[in-house]
């Protein structure tokens, strides 16, 4: 927190404000706000330190109403709201955060706009921060986090305090790994052509993956996996071994609830398709496919499951 404080008190906050800190060394101490009109980052100094780089938030702090900036850090303590973390590249925002419900790890990514004018940093059509000072470690940014509704039906709009800490490479790659899932896929209409990945053997008997595996290193594991292909055909490959076949989905996929189903697929193993292994020979036909969350895939056949888990290439 003093690091922080410290911050705050040394730069000169862009677009609207100055900070002093009391020097009291109490736990209720307060970081007061003061209006000061200052420029903002040009273009070429906001894409200069932002741009190529993932950013962390490092410290969030509610911005109250009088003013004054909550000294607690607003994630302390929280279990179902976690800090996010970024991606800036060229014109697109990548934003890496934990979905409670259905408790996964997504990645959303949207258009980067910057307003030099005014400072503002947009996700589409979405305005996310307020930049007020930025440097080759840290940005200092007022975020807007949502509306707060009291029992008489006052609505007041909350905004944090937030610094974001660039991160290095491998901590960029580590988010990059561990948040995996597209967001969108959530949401959107599904197509035949969502089964067209390279899914990796993850577990037998249909059991789910627990969130303490080392999900990227199984899903870069070609140890046994099978391809779908847009043009209907399959390959993969297990254990050394290569395997060919065609399939064929004859039902239309839908949603259900967090889950995205799909229909009959029917597998047919070719002729001189190589060698299949034990877990396809008794499955010419798969009675049962889900693509969860986008990004699992279920085979099923005579009450035995095979979990499949996407791939990190398709």
């Amino acid at each position: 927190m003093k690091k922080f404080g410290n911050v705050l008190i040394g730069v000169c906050l862009l677009l609207g404000a100055v900070v002093t800190v009391s020097c009291s060394s109490d736990d209720d101490k307060e970081v007061v706000v003061t209006k000061k009109e200052s420029k903002p980052l040009s273009l070429a100094e906001f894409n200069k330190i932002a741009l190529g780089y993932g950013w962390v938030e490092a410290e969030t702090h509610e911005i109250l109403e009088n003013g004054k900036v909550d000294t607690k850090d607003f994630y302390e303590g929280r279990e179902d709201d976690k800090p996010k973390s970024y991606e800036f590249s060229h014109d697109t925002a990548t934003t890496f955060v934990y979905l409670e419900n259905p408790g996964i790890n997504a990645f959303y990514n949207r258009e980067l706009r910057y307003d030099e004018t005014t400072g503002k940093v947009y996700f589409g059509d979405i305005e996310r921060f307020t930049v007020l000072s930025a440097d080759e470690k840290e940005m200092i940014v007022n975020k807007y986090y949502a509306v707060r509704e009291n029992d008489k039906g006052y609505h007041k709009d909350v905004y944090h305090r937030v610094r974001l800490a660039r991160m290095s490479a491998s901590e960029l790659q580590d988010a990059k790994h561990k948040y995996w899932i597209n967001g969108d896929d959530l949401e959107r209409d599904l197509t035949p052509k969502d089964i067209c990945h390279k899914w990796i053997l993850q577990d037998f008997n249909g059991e789910s993956w627990g969130t303490s595996k080392k999900i990227h290193e199984m899903r870069s594991s070609n140890k046994c996996y099978i391809s779908f292909l847009p043009n209907g055909t399959i390959e993969g490959s297990c254990d050394g071994e290569d395997f060919r076949g065609s399939y064929q989905l004859k039902n239309e996929m839908r949603h259900n609830a967090l889950f995205l189903y799909g229909g009959e697929v029917q597998i047919t193993p070719d002729e001189n398709g190589g060698e299949w292994p034990n877990i396809f020979r008794n499955l010419p036909i798969v009675d049962y496919l889900n693509i969860e969350y986008g990004a699992y895939l279920n085979l099923s056949g005579e009450c035995i499951g095979y979990t499949f888990i996407r791939a990190t290439e398709d």
